[in-house]
């Protein structure tokens, strides 16, 4: 008595071009180099009375930032703060463009403040752009910009 197709046991071998796509996959999926590439991003400015400084690891293909440290200090307010990755509302690095924003929610002897950062991509490294800084809210709401000198490298 034959047995149904589906339930014949057969053994056979792979082919080799699928052994050869099933090898690349997993090469390619499981290789290191590309994969675990870093780059460091830092931002600075230093004007009178304000100071903001940045530094992060940006993950492959600028996916992700870690490691995220960082210093906004407002000297007319009295306000300095420590930024981590608590702070940083949004990132995107894509392209030329490099943007970040931090909001600190206020506490009762310190208002909100929102940072953002605006940069393009001039050169191999230097990303130089503008940021805003919003300080408070409603009637004391107060609004500086200026300009800002990050690199990703």
């Amino acid at each position: 008595m034959a047995l149904p197709q589906p339930f014949r046991k057969e053994t056979h071998m792979p082919r080799p071009r699928t052994l050869f796509a099933v090898a690349s996959l997993a090469a390619a999926f499981l290789h290191p180099g590309v994969a675990a590439a870093t780059a460091t991003l830092t931002c600075d400015v230093e004007e009178k009375s304000f100071a903001f400084h940045l530094q992060a690891a940006v993950g492959h293909e600028a996916m992700t930032l870690s490691g995220l440290r960082g210093e906004l200090r407002l000297d007319r307010e009295g306000i300095a703060l420590d930024l981590d990755s608590e702070a940083l509302m949004q990132a995107w690095i894509e392209g030329g463009d490099l943007r970040l924003r931090f909001h600190i929610y206020g506490e009762a002897d310190r208002p909100d403040v929102d940072f953002v950062v605006l940069t393009r991509r001039r050169g191999e490294t230097a990303h130089p752009g503008r940021y805003r800084l919003i300080i408070g809210g409603g009637e004391t709401r107060r609004t500086r910009r200026g300009a800002i000198g990050c690199v990703l490298g």
